[in-house]
């Protein structure tokens, strides 16, 4: 009998497989990152390349002094190489040894003398040496001499100065303005080698000046306001960070901002760089409000109606509203206010005025479109002069004129005006006249009665008062 063959792998085949593996993982791994693997040996090898290359380059710094006798000693050579960035720093040590840095790593070395500049009994083709200071300042309207400090090694050396590298004077150069400035020092002596060397004096430009007569504002749209500028340094610019809120312009040193619609801006005002200044900017808040009046009705609202910030006026009617009434006694007490629509806009152009009238707001039209209101004035034409029907009726002045019967009707029942009160509004007990005729005369008001009447005698004088639309 056949038996069959089983194949596969036993359980502990494949565990003896996964042991197997494991340790060939691990010392895999060891030898990339552990302490003697690869990266580590890498890193190793780039830190030891850079010191290398550092010393390198201290080393070759150091044997360039052997080749020169231009210095004394090799600390004097090598802080030069330091001024020329060729190493980063000098230190002497306290047993008089060098120690030279680059990039981090240094190099130990002895002082050396360069033996040809001990040689006392020969001065032949010596060099001079020269340490200077150039000047390096702010601008602040003075003359500076170029170089602050000077000295050569033999101080008896004869140290001369260019600024053009050709005409050489004993004189040190003087600067004033803004910039930088190359100067030569050419050093000689007898049996020495004339030495010349190149020094940068600078003078940096001054922070420039501007001040502003005030830095902030509230205005009610359409208003404009100025302010002014002193003692900038040069040519003055404005801009407006919104010209959708405020506009500016300037002229001379008066800075006028003009109101566009609600909303904030930042004004900038800039004096120009120039030679000796830099540029200097300085701002100015507004901020605008549009206190647009959207009133039901404008009755009993003081009118400015020239818009030179005065009021002239107390409104009466409006021609938005319309309506009719009475006033006082009499036949002739009946009045209409007709309406009209595409009115201007109105705004509140001052707040709390005080006039005859009581302590109103004031409005002023802005934009255009018709008339909306009317407006009586606040005192008597020519100051309370008599007049006669004839001479009364056709009084005008600029847009204001004698009112109607009606308008002198409205004037008394809109604004609630009695034979109590009257006074209290600047208006006389009587007589004024109206412009509506009547047989051979015309009509007047009476506030003492409460009435308008009229007078069939012409010579009859009585006062003025003028009214207009707005």
């Amino acid at each position: 009998m056949k038996t069959k063959e089983t194949r596969g792998i036993t359980l502990i085949t494949l565990a003896v497989t996964i042991v197997v593996l494991l340790i060939l993982a691990g010392v895999s791994i060891n030898t990339v990152v552990g302490d003697n693997g690869i990266i580590k040996k890498a890193q190793n090898s780039a830190e030891l390349a850079k010191e290398s290359e550092a010393k390198e380059i201290i080393n070759r710094a150091i044997m360039e002094f052997y080749l020169t006798n231009d210095y004394e000693t090799l600390e004097d050579f090598l802080k030069d190489k330091v001024l020329f960035g060729r190493i980063d720093k000098v230190e002497k040590n306290t047993d008089g040894t060098l120690k030279v840095w680059k990039n981090g790593y240094s190099v130990t070395t002895e002082n050396k003398t360069n033996s040809s500049n001990n040689d006392n009994n020969n001065n032949e083709n010596k060099t001079i040496k020269i340490s200077v200071t150039p000047y390096e300042g702010i601008y602040d309207g003075s003359e500076h001499e170029t170089i602050t400090n000077v000295r050569a090694e033999p101080t008896d050396a004869i140290l001369a100065y260019s600024t053009d590298g050709t005409n050489y004077s004993t004189k040190i150069p003087t600067i004033i303005n803004a910039g930088t400035f190359s100067i030569k020092i050419r050093a000689s002596k007898e049996n020495y080698e004339t030495k010349i060397i190149t020094v940068i004096a600078k003078i940096e430009k001054a922070e420039g000046n501007l001040t502003l007569s005030e830095t902030n504002c509230t205005i009610n749209y359409p208003n404009s306001t100025t302010f002014t500028v002193s003692g900038n340094t040069e040519t003055l610019s404005v801009s407006s960070s919104n010209t959708s809120v405020a506009t500016v312009s300037i002229s001379g040193s008066t800075v006028t901002v003009k109101s566009v619609a609600a909303g904030t801006a930042t004004i900038t005002v800039k004096s120009a760089a120039s030679t000796n200044y830099n540029e200097k900017t300085a701002t100015y808040s507004v901020t605008v409000q549009n206190p647009t009046f959207t009133g039901d009705s404008g009755v009993g609202y003081y009118a400015d109606t020239d818009g030179d910030g005065t009021p002239d006026g107390i409104i009466f009617e409006d021609f938005k509203k319309g309506g009719s009434g009475t006033w006082g006694t009499g036949l002739y007490r009946s009045y209409t206010i007709s309406t009209v629509s595409s009115t201007k806009s109105y705004y509140i152009s001052q707040i709390n005025y005080k006039g005859p009238f009581g302590t109103k707001d004031v409005l002023t039209a802005t934009g255009s479109g018709n008339a909306r209101f009317y407006v009586m004035a606040l005192s008597d034409y020519n100051n309370s002069a008599q007049y006669t029907f004839e001479k009364a009726k056709g009084i005008t002045s600029g847009e204001w004129s004698v009112p109607t019967v009606n308008e002198w009707a409205a004037f008394g029942g809109q604004l609630g005006i009695t034979t109590s009160n009257y006074s209290g509004y600047g208006v006389k007990a009587k007589y004024y006249w109206s412009s509506s005729p009547i047989r051979s005369s015309g009509y007047l008001v009476d506030f003492r009665l409460g009435k308008i009447t009229y007078s069939l005698d012409d010579s009859l004088p009585s006062s003025v008062r003028l009214a207009r639309t707005f």
